[in-house]
């Protein structure tokens, strides 16, 4: 049989990687878009590119993390102590977009970046542990929060029906996985401290606000965000 009638129907293995890769990279992108301050197009928080592209939150925290620690680096040659925790904090908003949840938003978004400042200020010595864990687990945390749950504005329809248990369980073993990786016990011990603690709040969310919304789980992902900055400290002696 001809070479050219045994390939007939049977498509080049460069085109099944491609047309594999092709969709990954596309939620990759909605991903960075709806996370980041790229200038992308910002996907509906309730459509099925968005659900898609939730695989994805705790990878880009992680991008995010690595940008802060090249800032980091950049800037310890010219600031320390307030002025260079003050220029990281305003780095970190702008570049994860914790502004974007509205004006109503703002004065609990300048109220945690203060507390952020005041971590970063009193432990700088973390900081490396801090860019890494926080945002992963910040918007690991919004993937939990969404997982299954009821639309605030609109009770009787979930949020996002297209965030299932598959998105909750691979999302935490990506960070679960990288977690151990990169620290090993310290990072047993901080995901297990955050997954309570966004578990608890995902119950309380419900309770008492009756499901959530975009400019909650952005509010959500940096509260935890605030969080892990507050539990290094504490491991690293930096509260008195």
């Amino acid at each position: 049989m001809p070479a050219s009638e045994r390939s007939r129907g049977r498509a080049p293995i460069g085109d099944k990687v491609a047309a594999q890769a092709l969709p990954l990279a596309r939620d990759c992108l909605t991903a960075a878009a709806a996370l980041t301050a790229l200038p992308l197009r910002r996907p509906d928080p309730r459509s099925p590119e968005l659900a898609r592209s939730s695989l994805f939150f705790p990878l880009l925290g992680l991008l995010i993390g690595s940008v802060l620690l090249a800032v980091n680096a950049l800037i310890a040659w010219h600031l320390s102590g307030p002025a260079a925790a003050l220029c990281l904090v305003v780095v970190w908003a702008a570049i994860g977009r914790d502004w974007s949840g509205g004006a109503a938003t703002w004065p609990v978004v300048i109220f945690l970046a203060a507390l952020k400042w005041w971590c970063l200020w009193r432990s700088p010595a973390m900081h490396t542990a801090a860019f890494l864990f926080a945002p992963l687990l910040g918007r690991w945390s919004m993937v939990v929060l969404a997982t299954g749950a009821r639309d605030a504005d609109n009770p009787g329809r979930k949020f996002n029906p297209g965030i299932r248990f598959r998105e909750f369980a691979l999302t935490s073993v990506i960070t679960a996985g990288v977690l151990m990786t990169l620290a090993q016990f310290l990072g047993i011990v901080v995901f297990v401290a955050v997954a309570a603690v966004v578990l608890a709040a995902r119950l309380a969310v419900h309770r008492w606000l009756g499901g959530i919304r975009w400019s909650l789980l952005l509010i959500a992902s940096s509260t935890v965000e605030l969080l892990v900055l507050w539990l290094l400290t504490l491991l690293a002696g930096g509260v008195a």
